[in-house]
């Protein structure tokens, strides 16, 4: 038997629709072609099932969500995941509107380059003179490995880091919003509520382990949440 790799697209599973409509000639599904993807061993059906919930957004925003959810392993009831969250903050770096976390996986391509997450685009600007740091973090397996990387390296990287990193970050956010319509509108679902990244880790992109951190990704978040408003170009 030929590896799966050399296969290439094959018959593997028998579907069919709990709701009967294409056990018939005539019924409306009948003879319809469907795909099967493995979450839990194919690593590239999250990305699939990811594109496939931003694509239905606008018109399946109930679908959307739902596919969302189960792409980013979010299994828990929903109800759940608002119990952090007020009338007055949202905190996003887990629960409802992990979305605007960098480490939620969704693509963003920047100056045409291709990241599988903004986490991934943010320490890549960190090293314009070294191929080889770049390449790690391009084909880092996850958002973490290139974070940790990119720590790993921190000698390496460029000296005015501290003073274009802001700009760097706003940039690659707009770049987000724009290219995810699902992302786009659950950064508008927040309303006015502040946004903060629950970090305990990071008191300059969070707000740190005592909550007196800087916050600074949840501020250009609000940033471009009253860009978009305003009908302001990104």
């Amino acid at each position: 038997m030929a590896d799966d790799k050399e296969r290439g697209l094959y018959h593997k599973y028998n579907v069919t629709r709990t709701d009967g409509h294409d056990r018939y000639p005539g019924d409306k599904h009948y003879g319809c072609e469907y795909f099967v993807l493995d979450l839990t061993h194919d690593k590239h059906a999250r990305a699939a099932l990811l594109a496939y919930a931003d694509s239905c957004c606008a018109e399946f925003p109930r679908l959307s969500e739902d596919l969302l959810f189960k792409a980013l392993g979010m299994e828990k009831q929903k109800s759940d995941c608002h119990r952090l969250d007020t009338h007055e903050r949202v905190l996003f770096y887990e629960n409802d509107f992990y979305p605007l976390s960098n480490f939620s996986a969704f693509r963003v391509r920047i100056a045409g380059m291709y990241f599988d997450t903004s986490e991934q685009a943010y320490h890549y600007h960190k090293f314009p003179d070294s191929k080889g740091h770049r390449h790690a973090i391009v084909t880092a397996i996850s958002a973490h490995d290139a974070f940790k990387y990119a720590e790993s390296h921190k000698e390496d990287r460029r000296p005015d880091w501290d003073s274009v990193k802001l700009e760097i970050m706003r940039g690659i956010l707009r770049a987000k919003v724009e290219q995810h319509e699902y992302v786009r509108r659950k950064l508008l679902a927040t309303g006015n509520r502040e946004l903060i990244e629950d970090s305990w880790r990071d008191e300059f992109w969070g707000w740190g382990p005592n909550r007196c951190g800087q916050n600074m990704l949840g501020k250009l978040w609000m940033e471009i949440r009253a860009e978009l408003r305003n009908s302001k170009p990104l």
